[in-house]
């Protein structure tokens, strides 16, 4: 009796294997034919009652073993996984070691015929991550790896592997930075290598993928007058040395009106205004243009002269008050232009050497610079207003010819070399030259 029931428990146990066995065989029949999420679900499900070790090797083959022109199948495979992985954890970390150990292989091969093979890989893990089975460094690394060795065939891959999950990887704290780093440098190599026109697409489009535009919010366009959008036209693209008499005379021709407000309908005098005043909107090489036009028009219309040098320097003003970076470039343009208005007679070498101290004090409570002097708008390591002097002194020094404005702007050298060496020293190396340079002229 004791014989025939270890012969029926055998008999038992063998046939709950073929059973399983059977079952198995039907869940890896069901897996390439998965089109939406609840035959996935059903399939992780049933599987857990025909888990053991035999069938989850099994399974973890069939799963690293997509085809490779289905890659629609990859999410479902990916998600069975993310649905397993709770309670099976080996299934999920032995799948990522082979697509992780298929990858290197790939980095090193250069065949074209591989192509789909390296998609439905890198798609894979794209998944993988984004139902964060996969370590979000992982994703990140095989993009850096692709970044570095940057070919036709890794920028297919990557831009894949930034379009599946590349927005996932920014909203996440841990690689929202390095992530965005990475698509800094892709987008300037994009614009250094000599890329085809397909090539470019896939970059931008991946770009797009994971920094989507927000939503337009209704722009308000600004009113501009045909007389302001034709003064616009001449100075910011029709100027330059040939035109520049063609402009004078157009500009000259304007209806300019009278001084009282409502003799300018045409709002010409007040564009006229705007656009002279604003001389980093202007090509830096024309700056000069500008203000010989500003002058011959100022002869004319006096209130136009006194205008402009108000605002110009004005705006210089409130530059130093603010010492923002982003506004640099146009605080050099204004400086270059105040040079340029000593040279045309706008304003006189008194106006200059005014300017000058005024870069220096503005903001100290101490009228003379001694070591460690410094304010919250200037700091001893900030060498802007260094700048400044010796751009308006490179425009317009060699012009102050008077005795008694030479000896002004000797005095000046003076405070200015006291101002320098109160700085943190050393200088920058280009700030270093150009006060050499300066001196030396």
């Amino acid at each position: 009796g004791k014989l025939t029931v270890v012969q029926q428990s055998g008999a038992a146990n063998g046939s709950s294997q073929t059973i399983a066995s059977r079952s198995l065989a039907e869940i890896l029949r069901r897996l390439p034919t998965f089109t939406n999420k609840d035959d996935v679900d059903q399939a992780a499900l049933d599987f857990c009652f025909v888990n053991n070790r035999a069938n989850r090797a099994a399974l973890i083959r069939a799963l690293v073993d997509v085809p490779r022109r289905q890659l629609f199948l990859v999410p479902y495979y990916a998600r069975m996984i993310a649905v397993l992985n709770p309670y099976f954890p080996e299934i999920g970390d032995a799948v990522l070691e082979e697509l992780q150990h298929e990858f290197r292989w790939l980095v090193r091969q250069r065949f074209k015929d591989l192509m789909d093979t390296r998609l439905k890989n890198i798609k894979y893990i794209a998944e993988l991550t984004k139902f964060k089975v996969s370590p979000l460094h992982v994703a990140y690394r095989c993009a850096k790896v692709l970044t570095e060795q940057l070919h036709a065939q890794n920028i297919e891959v990557l831009c894949s592997l930034l379009e599946g999950c590349g927005r996932f990887l920014l909203a996440q704290p841990a690689t929202a930075d390095r992530v965005s780093a990475l698509l800094d440098i892709l987008m300037r190599k994009r614009r250094v290598l000599n890329l085809d026109d397909r090539t470019i697409l896939l970059i931008e489009n991946a770009c797009s993928a994971c920094r989507p535009q927000l939503a337009k919010k209704i722009q308000h366009v600004k009113f501009r007058t045909p007389y302001e959008q034709f003064i616009r036209k001449l100075l910011y693209e029709d100027l330059c040395r040939d035109a520049a008499d063609r402009v004078c005379q157009k500009l000259r021709k304007l209806p300019w009106g009278g001084l009282a407000a409502g003799d300018d309908p045409q709002r010409v005098r007040h564009a006229l205004v705007s656009c002279f005043t604003k001389p980093w909107k202007i090509k830096y090489a024309n700056v000069y243009l500008v203000t010989m036009i500003a002058g011959v028009l100022g002869r004319l219309h006096p209130w136009f002269r006194v205008a402009i040098v108000d605002t110009v320097m004005e705006n210089i003003k409130v530059g130093l008050e603010r010492n923002m970076f982003v506004h640099n470039q146009r605080r050099m343009a204004e400086v270059r232009y105040v040079g340029e208005m000593f040279i045309f007679k706008l304003v006189d070498s008194r106006d200059i050497i005014d300017l000058l101290y005024l870069i220096l004090r503005h903001g100290h409570s101490i009228a003379h610079p001694v070591p460690g002097r410094s304010c919250d708008i200037d700091l001893s390591n900030d060498y802007f207003r260094v700048r400044m002097v010796t751009t308006l002194l490179q425009t317009c020094g060699l012009y102050i010819r008077e005795p008694g404005d030479r000896r002004a702007l000797d005095m000046f050298a003076v405070y200015f070399q006291m101002y320098v060496l109160a700085k943190e020293q050393p200088l920058p190396i280009d700030t270093e030259y150009s006060v050499d340079n300066l001196f030396e002229t």
